[in-house]
């Protein structure tokens, strides 16, 4: 039986201007996933997210949330979707409470008191609740505005860098968040960050893009489960990378080490290939591979501006 897809991007571009901003984009989200979006900047991350939160419009392809295609039944799809897009959307000089308030008045549905209290104690904000806004550390504004996004009990809640800014402990206590939510209401995620430690550790799936393209997909659980590592001797470091890159892997060269990609049944084969270019292979074995390095290999470690 498929999964339920809770978010489905097909075939979608974005120019603006002569430029391609997204290129033939497709990604999806599952019901009950924490999905990572990744990628370089100026790859495309936050145009997607516009697109996908309706504030502006693909040129081409669709959107579908929970079946609704955001193009023809816009605000079926919307119902379905909570989102927090660069800088929280709050009134300072208000207080927690009277935001809340106000978000459910202008949602467009009827929401009760005690559905907002149930918001209040799911992201850990009562005793701060009736507090002005202002006041708030930005890791309590975070929550805030989750809080905000869960009013409308939404399928998918999309956060675009919702850890900028946070010290060590608010970024903790984001990620305990986030999965307690997943697992208390079955919601899915869908995070856009550059901390690709913390996406680790939190995510169940990550998807790359690069020049607005779907360039790799990664299960959080098989990284450590198809890297091996080689260790050679560092002045035929380059050599190695070299050769092996010319059979079509993706070394990643690691002080001695070189990891890639490979079939176990395949080793044998290669380290004799290794020797025959005179680079000797002292210990092979199977490397857990951090999503920093498949993020680099994927990207070929280039940012932009």
């Amino acid at each position: 039986m498929l999964q339920k897809r809770v978010l489905e991007v097909s075939s979608v571009s974005k120019r603006l201007g002569k430029r391609n901003i997204i290129e033939n984009l497709s990604l999806h989200v599952d019901a009950g996933e924490i999905m990572g979006f990744l990628g370089p900047n100026g790859s495309g991350k936050t145009t997607s997210i516009r697109m996908i939160t309706g504030m502006i419009k693909p040129d081409q392809g669709d959107i579908k949330i929970m079946g609704y295609n955001i193009q023809k039944d816009f605000s079926k799809a919307m119902k379905h979707i909570g989102a927090i897009v660069e800088q929280p959307a709050l009134y300072g000089y208000l207080s927690g409470w009277e935001n809340l308030m106000q978000a459910a008045r202008i949602s467009g549905i009827k929401i009760s008191t005690e559905k907002i209290n149930w918001c209040v104690k799911m992201v850990q904000l009562q005793d701060r609740i009736n507090e002005k806004v202002q006041r708030y550390s930005l890791g309590m504004k975070q929550r805030l505005a989750i809080a905000q996004a869960l009013l409308a009990s939404p399928s998918l809640i999309i956060l675009d860098e919702p850890t900028n800014g946070l010290d060590p402990s608010g970024i903790i206590e984001m990620r305990e968040l986030i999965r307690e939510l997943r697992e208390k209401t079955g919601v899915s995620f869908f995070i856009s960050s550059h901390l690709l430690s913390e996406m680790e550790q939190l995510c169940d799936r990550v998807i790359v893009i690069d020049h607005g393209k779907t360039i790799a997909m990664k299960e959080m659980s098989s990284l450590q489960n198809d890297t091996v590592s080689f260790t050679v001797d560092k002045n035929k470091l380059t050599s190695a990378c070299s050769f092996l890159a010319s059979k079509g892997y993706k070394p990643i060269a690691r002080d001695n080490q070189i990891l890639i990609n490979v079939d176990f049944g395949n080793i044998p084969e290669l380290v004799n290939h290794l020797y025959q270019q005179g680079v000797h292979v002292y210990w092979v074995g199977q490397a857990k591979q951090s999503l920093e390095d498949f993020f680099l290999d994927t990207t070929q470690g280039k940012e932009r501006a």
